[in-house]
């Protein structure tokens, strides 16, 4: 299968043994991997004929739940409807999109675009449902 990544870490999110997930259809091991620039070539185990391939095509990939949790990650869907915060405890809308359509995710809330970046998203707290923003100077709504 040839996979397009929007991971950070290539090489530790997709090695083999690797655990990823797709939604409806479960987990699916790693055998092997081949990591170019803009692609990876992935084997799964227990995968060995094309019909098998053909109910993953278009579908999105996802690190195993499990071990996202370990690393402290989470799946971009997860933070939809979350509250934003600014530092001082303004609230500033609610996630309505996550756009990883481009080398560099953004945050959209309140006709906002914001660059997910560690710098300007510093807090995330899944198990309160909001996120703290620090919102640069010139970022205007649509």
């Amino acid at each position: 299968m040839v996979v397009k990544p929007t991971t950070d870490d290539s090489y530790k999110r997709f090695g083999k043994n690797g655990v990823l997930y797709v939604k409806s259809l479960g987990n699916f091991t790693i055998e092997k991997s081949t990591i170019g620039q803009n692609k990876i070539l992935v084997k799964f185990a227990d995968i060995d004929r094309i019909e098998q391939t053909k109910k993953l095509i278009k579908q999105e990939v996802f690190v195993k739940i499990d071990n996202a949790k370990e690393i402290d990650e989470f799946y971009v869907d997860e933070l939809l409807g979350f509250s934003i915060y600014n530092q001082a405890g303004d609230k500033l809308g609610n996630v309505e999109e996550i756009d990883i359509s481009g080398p560099q995710h953004k945050i959209i809330f309140s006709k906002i675009i914001l660059p997910f970046a560690k710098k300007l998203v510093p807090v995330i707290n899944l198990s309160e449902k909001y996120i703290i923003v620090n919102m640069p100077e010139g970022i205007d709504k649509l």
